[in-house]
């Protein structure tokens, strides 16, 4: 009882003599058993929820209703993460109704819940995020379930076209035949989409009109047997959808087990001149440190995909790959140790016109296989590219499974 009148009084003293903003976290991500109630000190949120403006919420369905006591009094609420801890339980849509009278809320993050339909989204929200992690366990029935397929998003993007930013999870193996109308989403400047599979990722993208992004983020969790060999839809699909939407893209970022080849990845970056930040993971050997390097090659595939492309310089002086990069990070389990070489000699062939000011490479290996040879090509790579002025680079070396 001490503690508690002394919490009492310590947020009556912050909130109403100094009107202090308050930032509640209840719950932990633990919390998973359906008997468990709520703390007695969250019995003082009705005296202060005109007060509270981040909320953080890591609670079983069965402490969702305890909350409700606060309802239509977040009237300064601007940021909501809202997790349930009993991902496979059944929620009560009531719940969500608490947020529908936040005018001020623009971040909400909501996680592991049943079904999309359930979860409502304020109108005022700028920056949503909706995840289900059971999505990317590999023998977990959410993987075949539909309540986060494409279908499900394609009837939900009509009424999410006041976003800024939109992260989101994709279930599913299957990619159904899908008629729905591109819709725009004059706002969004940054999309970020997760999939257990990589092939239903171009079908999404076929959704949605951008002119405003600026940052987009793709990833596939599943492993290289689930991997789609169709490279060229893949990357197509994100150059459709830049040249679809009229915009320019300055971050790429790139987690995924398609199976790239050298003339699609280079093809799809040379399509994108303003990018200053780039970072590809392959769960798998990668080549792409080695083709970022070979400027010969590039200039065959380059040439050969954009042939009335300019270059105002001819052989002597030929066309950049990617003129406005400033920060690179390539992630792989492992790199293609020729191809570090080749890599640093890209990065000091940039620097008089076009340079890197920062370089990050983590080389994954699996039961220490290759760990002497490979973490000295590393070393040496890191050496190099220091000697080359203003650049900031990194080499990590570890366990695939980190």
């Amino acid at each position: 009882m001490w503690y508690f009148n002394q919490v009492s009084r310590h947020l009556r003293n912050a909130t109403v003599n100094n009107h202090q903003m308050l930032s509640i976290s209840i719950g932990k991500c633990n919390f998973y058993l359906h008997d468990y109630d709520l703390h007695p000190i969250t019995y003082l949120l009705p005296s202060y929820a005109a007060s509270i403006t981040h909320l953080t919420l890591f609670l079983p369905p069965a402490a969702h209703h305890r909350l409700l006591s606060i309802q239509n009094q977040l009237t300064r609420l601007v940021y909501v993460a809202f997790v349930n801890t009993a991902s496979d339980g059944s929620e009560d849509q009531q719940f969500f109704d608490m947020f529908e009278g936040c005018p001020t809320l623009q971040t909400f993050y909501v996680v592991n819940f049943g079904a999309l339909a359930d979860v409502v989204i304020p109108k005022s929200v700028k920056d949503l995020a909706v995840r289900h992690y059971n999505i990317f366990q590999r023998e977990h029935p959410q993987l075949k379930r539909t309540e986060y397929g494409l279908r499900t998003y394609g009837s939900h993007l009509q009424s999410w076209t006041n976003l800024e930013s939109l992260c989101i999870d994709i279930s599913g193996r299957d990619i159904p035949d899908i008629a729905e109308p591109c819709t725009l989403l004059p706002n969004l400047n940054h999309l970020a989409v997760h999939a257990y599979v990589d092939a239903v990722i171009p079908t999404f993208l076929k959704f949605v009109n951008t002119p405003l992004l600026t940052s987009l983020s793709l990833s596939s969790m599943a492993p290289t047997s689930y991997a789609s060999s169709d490279a060229t839809r893949f990357f197509g699909s994100i150059d459709t959808l830049v040249v679809r939407s009229g915009c320019i893209l300055e971050s790429l970022e790139l987690d995924l087990s398609v199976r790239t080849n050298v003339g699609v990845l280079l093809t799809t970056l040379d399509g994108l001149p303003t990018l200053t930040h780039l970072a590809i993971r392959r769960r798998g050997s990668s080549r792409v440190a080695q083709w970022l390097g070979d400027t010969r090659r590039q200039q065959e595939v380059l040439s050969a995909s954009r042939p009335n492309a300019s270059d105002a310089g001819g052989e002597s002086n030929p066309r950049m790959l990617l003129p406005s990069l400033k920060t690179l990070t390539l992630d792989a389990e492992p790199h293609h140790a020729p191809g570090l070489p080749r890599l640093a000699s890209w990065i000091e062939l940039r620097a008089p016109t076009a340079p890197l000011k920062r370089v990050d490479i983590i080389w994954r290996t699996r039961n220490g296989v290759g760990y002497g040879e490979d973490k000295q090509v590393l070393e040496t790579f890191v050496d190099r590219v220091r000697l080359v002025g203003g650049v900031v680079v990194t080499g990590v070396f570890m366990h695939a499974d980190d």
